[in-house]
């Protein structure tokens, strides 16, 4: 029983390797330009023995957006149900879609560059999670709104205009920049909220409920199974 779990928790790993391996080469070269040749070459594998461990170049394609998608969506259910405000849940939010992009860097450009890759019912699927996730944004964006915290004209715009000066990190962090991924959160928050606010928002200190509330959420996340 021992070996066949060590046996599967270092297909896992490999497996996870050649994952990271294609998304540096689809983000470096486009996924169309990316043969299974480079892969292989990369990897350090025939193509039997990649083909073992992948299935396809598609499936890889299916995997690196799974890695982007699914931790956002499991934090982002946890946060939901914190017992706390919109704006602090927004934040919250902030801080784990940034820590995120930071840590997969290569997995968010072939994320945001290459979805049309896919096809039929895998293209369906990465749509109706991505729509799931923004869905996140805007029901927190429109508590907010209801409940005098934000003052939003248009909901749609505002949820994008959230997304959207997160999902362009990528283009000029590093991992090593001076600036980690919450005061990053921090900076575009301060933007984000001072334009949205309403009067609810005055004297509510988002920050102090945020730090009290962070190891709350990485033990939850910690103890959430990967597939709930």
């Amino acid at each position: 029983m021992a070996k066949r779990q060590e046996r599967g928790a270092k297909y896992d790993a490999r497996r996870a390797e050649i994952i990271d391996t294609a998304a540096r080469l689809f983000a470096r070269n486009g996924y169309a330009e990316t043969t299974i040749a480079d892969i292989s070459d990369a990897t350090k594998l025939g193509k039997g023995g990649l083909y073992y461990y992948i299935g396809s170049k598609e499936s890889l394609l299916v995997e690196i957006h799974e890695r982007v998608m699914d931790p956002l969506l499991r934090t982002a259910k946890l946060i939901l149900d914190l017992d706390t405000s919109p704006p602090v849940r927004l934040q919250l939010l902030s801080e784990d879609l940034v820590v995120n992009i930071m840590e997969r860097l290569d997995h968010v450009w072939v994320f945001l560059h290459e979805h049309r890759a896919l096809k039929g019912d895998l293209l369906d699927a990465f749509k109706s999670r991505r729509a799931a996730y923004r869905g996140t944004i805007t029901s927190v964006l429109g508590d907010g709104d209801a409940e005098g915290y934000f003052a939003i004209e248009e909901l749609t715009l505002t949820t994008m205009t959230f997304l959207g000066m997160h999902n362009y990190t990528y283009q000029w962090v590093r991992p090593d920049a001076r600036l980690g991924p919450r005061d990053i959160s921090r900076h575009y928050c301060a933007l984000f909220l001072r334009g949205i606010a309403g009067p609810k928002l005055v004297g509510v200190d988002v920050e102090a409920e945020v730090a009290r509330l962070r190891p709350e959420l990485l033990a939850l996340i910690e103890t959430e199974p990967a597939g709930a």
